[in-house]
């Protein structure tokens, strides 16, 4: 849907980068790394070794590609796991996503430090940027049994996002739909505040509770004509 890509990384600019992997696999990294030089789409690299800046590069297109022996070279030479020097913030986990390599993104999330939680300058997650569904879903279980928090900061994100079929990945993967964010804001509380309808129906279908808020606001307070309507379903006679 179009609201999973937020301003920032709309889909145009996810169609540039599936060209640019498609790119480096017909024209090889440098062709790539000179189309991204000419219009200044290196982010973060003033100052630094224009050597370096072309194995990160090299690294996201390997793992766009699916191109698990470079991907290990690189890793083995001292690349950062979770670099992003261009593609609009996108990871290497992020690119192995977005092109189903579930073995890749498994050898990526073995990695010490691999970022689950890591986001693009427009809020995509490896999981949102997936283009199937078997992909979202290894990821999404990864997310919930991996990280620290055990997908809340995943799950709060894709609320705040809109993002849908993300939500369901996370949900289906047993992540808790009921995780508040720091100011005790509940996952549907904030995807309400936000009129993303679609995320509110998602929630309360895996057993957000419809009472929950923030402090002494519920989830009613934000709720437009339409969400009141979905929530009188779960909650009859509120």
């Amino acid at each position: 849907s179009a609201d999973s890509f937020p301003a920032g990384l709309n889909r145009e600019a996810v169609a540039a980068v599936d060209y640019l992997v498609e790119l480096s696999a017909q024209s090889g990294d440098e062709a790539v790394f000179n189309a991204l030089l000419a219009i200044g789409e290196l982010l973060g690299c003033s100052g630094r070794a224009e050597s370096d800046v072309r194995r990160e590069v090299a690294l996201c297109l390997a793992a766009g590609r699916g191109d698990s022996a470079t991907v290990e070279e690189l890793l083995r030479s001292g690349i950062e796991v979770n670099c992003a020097p261009s593609f609009g913030g996108m990871t290497p986990l992020m690119l192995a996503a977005r092109f189903g390599h579930v073995g890749l993104a498994e050898l990526l999330l073995q990695q010490p430090g691999i970022a689950l939680n890591a986001t693009t300058i427009g809020g995509q997650t490896a999981v949102s940027l997936c283009r199937d569904q078997e992909t979202g879903a290894f990821l999404a279980h990864a997310i919930a049994c991996r990280s620290e928090d055990g997908g809340r900061y995943a799950l709060l994100q894709a609320a705040c996002l809109g993002h849908g079929s993300v939500l369901r990945a996370l949900l289906e993967a047993q992540v808790d739909p009921n995780h508040r964010d720091d100011k005790g804001r509940s996952a549907l509380f904030i995807a309400a505040a936000r009129r993303h309808l679609e995320a509110c129906e998602t929630l309360l279908a895996h057993g957000a509770d419809p009472a929950a808020g923030c402090g002494t606001a519920d989830v009613w307070t934000v709720a437009d004509d339409k969400l009141r309507t979905v929530l009188q379903l779960y909650c009859p006679g509120s």
